[in-house]
């Protein structure tokens, strides 16, 4: 945890709840890009930490949903639908520009609303915004909280 400037997990997560909490609301929504917990612990875990965060929240679904070598989807699912009030595997937020993409990987959106940028999680530890080389440069925005401090993301 020290490479990540916390002591312990519990007290990431309390930093993580109360950072979010100061910029969400009851009415708001919260989408998370992926890659929740890495076993069913953490995903137990998840539900007592996603219940401080008073939200709609969506998951987009990441590796450690889809394929993780510890558990099963059949097994994360019970606690994923106790942390989320949706489950994705791509999303589309619409803003005041226009259609935004949200994949866990930058690679799912590449074929998907070409001309919209992407906002992804999976680039761990990169640029906050990126230029990717196909389909017009589009940018891709990595919202991974490790990029923003272990803050939520807003739209604005």
């Amino acid at each position: 945890m020290s490479d990540r400037g916390f002591s312990t997990i519990d007290q990431m997560h309390e930093e993580m709840v109360s950072r979010w909490n100061a910029k969400v609301g009851k009415n708001d929504i919260v989408y998370h890009l992926g890659d929740v917990a890495v076993d069913i612990e953490g995903w137990k875990y998840c539900v007592e930490f996603m219940k401080n965060i008073p939200c709609k929240k969506v998951l987009i679904q990441g590796d450690k949903e889809l394929s993780n070598k510890n558990c099963s989807w059949e097994e994360i699912e019970p606690y994923a639908k106790e942390c989320f009030d949706e489950i994705l595997y791509t999303g589309i937020l619409n803003l005041s520009f226009g259609d935004v993409l949200l994949v866990h990987k930058p690679v799912d959106g590449l074929l998907n609303l070409p001309e919209s940028p992407i906002i992804c999680g999976h680039i761990h530890g990169s640029a906050r915004v990126q230029k990717f080389a196909v389909q017009n440069n589009r940018p891709i925005i990595n919202v991974g909280i490790d990029v923003w401090c272990y803050q939520i993301v807003s739209e604005e």
